[in-house]
């Protein structure tokens, strides 16, 4: 047969409050796998271990949180993160630090690139390359947040050697229901990227909205970064106790700089949803969606193509279990070739 493999693992967390040194945090892993379907192979360990401190006081007006051993990477999460694009931390074994005060945050980030090996209990691995990141926050007013992050990745296996540079100016309202964000990244191989990202509030409507430019090979610690595109989109959603309702549309441009080895295309798509509550027990809804793709390469040909669906469904709660029914209407284009198609379910 092919054997039987074993994995046994302990998990440890440890939490201390102290009077003079925060909250003292361990955290942990050991992991031991063993196979018999192959004799000549050997029993694998794996280990993990994180040390934190939350909320050491150094003084009246400065705070501390620190960790030490497998961790991630420490952004301003406004900074790493918006509606549309996200810029990802890397896994690390080695030291995060930040430092809180009135003046602002400091944050600081050194160690090994690493990853998790996949398991019931997942233990660290560490890769080729180390990381080196620094960056500063701070609120200048109540309604305005402001950022920078500068990071450092050399010898990683899966990217060239780079620094990049992330900022954010964030403005928020929260009584009048509006939150604006700019974001620009940079790297030292000339790549760059802009987007903005609006959230306005009316009535019952949460309305996203947003434009975005990001350069071909943009890169961002070791970790896969979206990039060699440009659009807009923009997003509406409402939902009460008796129905829910929403619509987007999105613009999107691939291969933004007409590279020859890059196939480039054009794509639009929108979608409107919707849900009702009729009674307790009853429901009806439906949905309509529109992806229509143009490829931008005059060399290729038969890259366009069109997708338009219409679903339209209701649902009855029994005493048995909820019967659904459902009716599908679709309409797909890909190249020369053109077709329809329809079902209940």
């Amino acid at each position: 047969g092919n054997g039987v493999t074993r994995e046994n693992g302990l998990l440890l967390n440890w939490r201390r409050e102290t009077r003079n040194f925060g909250e003292l945090e361990a955290e942990g892993a050991l992991l031991n796998v063993s196979s018999d379907a192959g004799r000549s192979e050997q029993p694998s360990t794996g280990t993990l271990l994180t040390l934190r401190q939350h909320d050491f006081a150094i003084t009246n007006d400065l705070l501390m949180q620190n960790s030490i051993g497998i961790d991630r990477t420490w952004f301003d999460p406004v900074l790493a993160s918006s509606y549309r694009f996200k810029l990802p931390s890397t896994l690390l074994v080695g030291a995060n630090t930040q430092l809180s005060s009135d003046a602002g945050d400091f944050r600081f980030s050194a160690g090994r690139l690493g990853r998790l090996d996949s398991g019931q209990v997942q233990t660290f691995e560490t890769t080729e390359g180390s990381i080196v990141s620094a960056g500063f926050s701070k609120n200048p007013t109540d309604r305005l947040h402001t950022g920078i992050q500068l990071v450092h990745v050399e010898g990683a296996q899966n990217v060239v050697d780079h620094a990049s540079a992330a900022g954010v100016v964030e403005y928020r309202d929260a009584p009048g229901g509006r939150r604006y964000q700019g974001h620009f990244l940079a790297d030292s191989e000339g790549a760059a990227g802009l987007w903005f990202d609006g959230e306005v509030l009316s009535g019952r409507w949460r309305n996203r909205f947003g434009a975005y430019r990001l350069g071909p090979g943009l890169l961002w610690t070791d970790a896969a970064m979206a990039n060699d595109q440009q659009g807009f989109y923009s997003r509406m959603d409402m939902q009460t106790l008796r129905y829910q309702q929403a619509g987007g549309l999105e613009y999107n441009i691939r291969d933004i700089e007409d590279d020859p080895l890059r196939s480039g295309t054009r794509s639009i798509t929108a979608f409107v949803t919707g849900n009702r509550q009729l009674g307790r027990l009853t429901s009806v809804g439906g949905a309509f969606n529109l992806r229509d793709s143009t490829s931008t390469d005059n060399a290729v040909s038969g890259g366009d193509s069109r997708t338009i669906r219409l679903t339209v469904h209701g649902s009855h709660k029994l005493a048995v279990g909820t019967a659904r029914l459902q009716l599908l209407l679709a309409d797909i284009e890909n190249g020369p070739n053109h077709g329809s198609g329809s079902g209940i379910t």
